[in-house]
Formats: structure tokens, sequence, C-alpha cells
């Protein structure tokens, strides 16, 4: 995805400034391409998680999603039935990852009844802020085991707080 971290880092820096001269937000979250345990980037994500940290950047990836990305052929139903299936299984909360490709109208007509759905299972949609537990797929080395342990390393974006108490 990147060739050396200096385009990442002016990637990170390009879209932060769209962002804040758009909307006047200073961002701070950050999710990657592929995720953070993509295996298409060039340079080790070790070194971009290092350099968001030190812009204080919190990165997020996901734990359920509805396959979106892999065909345009998907009915708004089977996809939030793909969602429903990992969100049902999560044992803990939700970060969904939908995508708004221009070619992928499903996952926005999915969206109003993904959003029922959720609700009347019990589930709270939640906005990312600072408080958000974070879901991410890499976990660097130098983190110990018992730090391992309480990453989710299967970690997607709608925030589904179970609720429900299963």
């Amino acid at each position: 995805i990147y060739k050396n971290l200096s385009s990442f880092k002016r990637d990170v820096k390009s879209v932060h400034d769209i962002i804040y001269d758009v909307t006047g937000v200073d961002a701070w979250a950050y999710r990657f391409p592929g995720g953070s345990s993509n295996t298409v980037s060039q340079v080790p994500i070790d070194d971009c998680v290092k350099y968001l940290d030190s812009q204080g950047y919190v990165y997020f990836d996901w734990n359920a999603l509805n396959d979106d990305a892999t065909s345009v052929y998907y009915t708004p139903e089977e996809l939030n039935q793909i969602v429903m299936t990992y969100v049902n299984n999560n044992p803990g909360d939700s970060m969904v990852l939908l995508h708004d490709l221009e070619t992928h109208e499903s996952t926005v007509k999915a969206l109003p009844d993904l959003i029922d759905q959720l609700k009347e299972e019990g589930y709270r949609i939640q906005p990312i802020t600072k408080d958000t537990p974070t879901f991410q797929h890499y976990v660097p080395e130098e983190n110990t085991e018992d730090e391992k342990d309480n990453t989710n390393k299967d970690s997607t974006s709608i925030m589904a707080e179970n609720t429900s108490g299963n």
C-alpha cells in the first residue's frame, strides 16, 4: 500500500488536513487500508503504528464485517446476514467494517435494516470516541504475553455494544 514510511506519513497528514479543512475536525482516529494485519503494505506496520502513536492517533480495526469489499453481487439481506453472524458470535462488543464504495450500492441499501436489526437484538450503536475500546489485529512484538491476551487480535465502522448480557 505504501512504498515507504515517508509516503505513509504524507498520506496521513494529507487526509488529516483535508478532513480539517472541510469539517473543522482535528481527526485522531485511523483505520489502515486492509487493517493493521494487512499483508500488502511495504512498510512494517510496527513503524506505522509508532508514527501514529507519536502523532496522537488511535488506530481501529474490526471484528465484524459484511464482506462488501469482496463482491458487488451480495444483496442487502445477504450483507446483513453476514454482519449479524459476526456480531452474534463475538463474545463482547463489535466493531463493524462497511465500505462506502461507489460500485457497492447494496451496502447503503442494507444499512437501515441492519441498524433496526441490531437495535431489535439489544445492541446500541455508538460513535467511535476516545473512550471506545480499540479493536486491533496487529499486536506489537514488544507486548508481553499478558498484554497480547488483552488485545482483540481478531478485530470492524459501526460500534455495536452488546447490552443483552450475552
